[in-house]
């Protein structure tokens, strides 16, 4: 079944039934949107499967507080108020999301366009490093609202 990603209307709909139809096995899902840069280019199919671990440098699709859809690179894992977040940011953009429950994770993109998806060595420790640059903007934050 061919899931897309990024609409607004049914997004709730749309979100529930991902989450059901991935316990069967890979999803296929098609992008809407550049956040991603050449990676993932809009319209393009991606297969999601659930993991039992995220590394970070994984891309993973994810719902929004707003029952969208998003894929993003995972950066890492911090203890939150109520269990793990999970902290991703997009390629192309500057800032990091803001942090959800891990609950919210859909899936891991395995395929891109029927192509199997490799996550290069270089590409989780970028991520790594993009995860101590944004868990320290949160601390500071935090810190600084008192």
């Amino acid at each position: 079944m061919l899931v897309p990603l990024g609409y607004d209307w049914l997004s709730l709909m749309l979100y529930n039934a991902a989450f059901e139809l991935i316990k069967d096995g890979p999803l296929t899902v098609q992008v809407n949107g550049n956040c991603m840069g050449n990676l993932l280019r809009n319209g393009c199919r991606v297969q999601l499967a659930r993991q039992r671990f995220y590394l970070p440098g994984d891309i993973i699709v994810f719902g929004r507080g707003d029952q969208r859809m998003v894929s993003h690179r995972l950066l890492g894992f911090s203890p939150g108020r109520h269990g793990w977040i999970a902290i991703t940011q997009a390629d192309r953009e500057a800032r990091p999301d803001a942090p959800f429950s891990v609950d919210r994770i859909l899936g891991k993109v395995t395929a891109i366009d029927g192509v199997p998806v490799r996550y290069p060595l270089y590409r989780r420790a970028w991520a790594a490093v993009r995860f101590i640059k944004a868990f320290g903007y949160l601390l500071y934050r935090k810190l600084r609202r008192g």
